[in-house]
């Protein structure tokens, strides 16, 4: 699950890459820690994106980690310095990341994740996720997506990354009210693919 900020906060929940076809593997989830569940951080303090295990941030911004255990009222779910309910969507935690900023309009704040194993030449994947807009955000945002690649992305820049994403939402995701968590969702052919951003 993903959270944008459009100069609030956007909440991101679950992500999930499951292959499709004949010899599909039921259940076979590829992303590490996808539900936000695990954290290696002591849940007194607040926390970034870096305390969930496995996900780290793809540029110098520093996403959040939000879970029903952390203690610091700031960082937990469903209520903390972004939203004032917003539970997860399936579990007790999130991750939270900006999208635009009144301050740096081309600031960016983006997750990344090594897979479990790099995606099979040519086999097709389902890549899904959910999304939510904090209510505390003032905006909405468009291409929210998932990009895969071979390599870890990083950059010391804070701003936008320049990649095209394989899964993208373009258009504004249409919420019927904040903290509705929307899904997006797409396929992709394995090259070899080690990380999701």
């Amino acid at each position: 699950t993903l959270i944008y900020n459009d100069g609030g906060g956007t909440i991101t929940r679950t992500v999930n890459i499951f292959p499709l076809g004949p010899n599909e593997c039921k259940n076979c989830e590829q992303v590490q820690n996808g539900h936000f569940e695990w954290f290696n951080s002591n849940p007194y303090y607040g926390t970034n994106i870096f305390n969930s295990g496995v996900w780290t941030n793809a540029n110098s911004e520093s996403s959040d980690y939000f879970n029903v255990n952390f203690f610091d009222p700031n960082y937990k779910v469903p209520t903390n310095w972004r939203t004032t309910n917003t539970p997860a969507y399936n579990g007790n935690g999130y991750a939270g990341f900006v999208t635009y900023s009144t301050i740096n309009t081309n600031t960016r704040e983006y997750i990344q994740s090594q897979l479990k194993c790099p995606l099979v030449q040519g086999q097709i994947y389902n890549i899904s996720f959910y999304t939510a807009l904090a209510d505390l955000s003032y905006k909405a945002t468009n291409n929210i997506g998932a990009y895969l690649s071979s390599t870890a992305i990083y950059t010391f820049s804070p701003f936008y990354l320049n990649y095209i994403p394989q899964i993208n939402k373009s258009s504004i995701v249409n919420y019927s009210s904040s903290n509705v968590w929307t899904q997006i969702t797409g396929t992709v052919s394995g090259a070899n693919q080690q990380y999701i951003t």
